[in-house]
């Protein structure tokens, strides 16, 4: 190992002592601390399966340092008496001198206390970076894992939803239809809708009594009014209830063989009231379809809706959204759409 430059001797015969003592501040060399003890930042890591801590790198930066403190450093020569008058000698001066010599050889320099930090600091470094390595081989190792398993999570999701749609296609084809609500109320209703808005409410009341005495004076109706609006105001839209679904059926089927027109209303069209079920199935097409055109998946291709047989929505004629069963609400998303939900 090289020893640091050393300080010059102070001599008895100097013109100052300051001057004598004076350190010399040249650099001890241009060369790299690193390089002349030839340490690696590189460390090994716990991977490998060696504790950080005594790795090879590690091990070799802490016997540089040890190394540089067991070397003696620059020696410095005794200082001798300075002649003085006579022969005798002035024991004060030189137990002072003693003392000086003493000193002198424990002394340290300023270019070996930064040599000394340089190496030190280099060795604390290669610790810390064995030390965080680990760490960086973890969080690697995690996110690697967590990609794998957000992929499978999508993966077995996508799996799950077209089980799911299966299921939904296999019920509505296996015969347990549900049926319609029977305490519905509008199952014993007759619609009257588009009454013009000139007419008044009274007109509107009058115009359905009047119909149902004119063609059906031998059925008791219950209930003659008009559906609320949005606000809960009476709409253009009116109804008149029977005592039964049969008699509301008989009415609309009746309307529709004879054709009939409400007097002074020939605009107004005369049929079965909607129920609730009826009401979500539109609601779920319309919405269906929607969602359907704005898909990615549906982009320059057709999109088109069915309301009565094979109701539903279709791309290029494949059934993307499907209401099979008649009183069932919403619908089922198919396909490649199967992923897609109403709500």
């Amino acid at each position: 190992m090289e020893a640091p430059r050393a300080a010059p001797q102070l001599t008895a015969t100097s013109s100052h002592p300051k001057e004598s003592m004076e350190v010399d501040r040249v650099a001890v060399s241009a060369q790299s601390v690193y390089e002349r003890f030839q340490l690696s930042p590189a460390p090994t890591r716990r991977g490998s399966g060696v504790h950080s801590g005594l790795t090879p790198t590690v091990d070799n930066t802490r016997q540089t340092v040890d190394d540089f403190l067991k070397d003696p450093g620059p020696t410095f020569s005794s200082m001798a008496l300075p002649p003085l008058p006579g022969d005798v000698v002035d024991p004060t001066l030189t137990a002072i001198l003693e003392g000086v010599n003493e000193i002198r050889k424990t002394v340290v320099t300023k270019e070996t206390l930064n040599e000394f930090y340089a190496l030190q600091r280099a060795e604390y470094q290669t610790y810390v970076q064995a030390e965080t390595a680990p760490l960086h081989d973890g969080f690697q190792r995690l996110s690697s894992n967590f990609t794998a398993l957000a992929k499978d999570s999508f993966e077995q999701f996508d799996r799950v939803g077209r089980l799911e749609s299966r299921m939904d296609s296999w019920a509505a084809s296996s015969g347990s239809e549900p049926g319609p609500d029977l305490n519905d109320v509008a199952r014993r209703q007759v619609a009257f809708i588009g009454f013009g808005e000139a007419t008044t409410f009274t007109e509107r009341i009058a115009a359905m009594d009047a119909f149902m005495a004119t063609h059906f004076a031998d059925i008791k109706t219950v209930h003659t009014n008009l559906f609320p609006d949005k606000t809960g105001r009476p709409s253009r839209n009116g109804f008149v209830q029977f005592g039964s679904p049969k008699q509301a059926s008989y009415i609309a089927d009746a309307v529709k063989s004879r054709s009939l027109k409400v007097g002074g209303h020939n605009a107004v069209e005369v049929k079965r009231a909607l129920t609730e079920i009826d009401r979500n199935r539109n609601w779920a097409l319309r919405t269906a379809e929607g969602i359907v055109r704005k898909s990615p998946k549906a982009h320059g291709k057709a999109v088109s809706v069915k309301k009565a047989d094979g109701r539903g929505v279709y791309v290029d004629s494949v059934p993307a959204f499907v209401q099979p069963q008649r009183h069932a609400r919403d619908g089922i998303f198919q396909g490649e759409f199967s992923g897609l939900s109403l709500r």
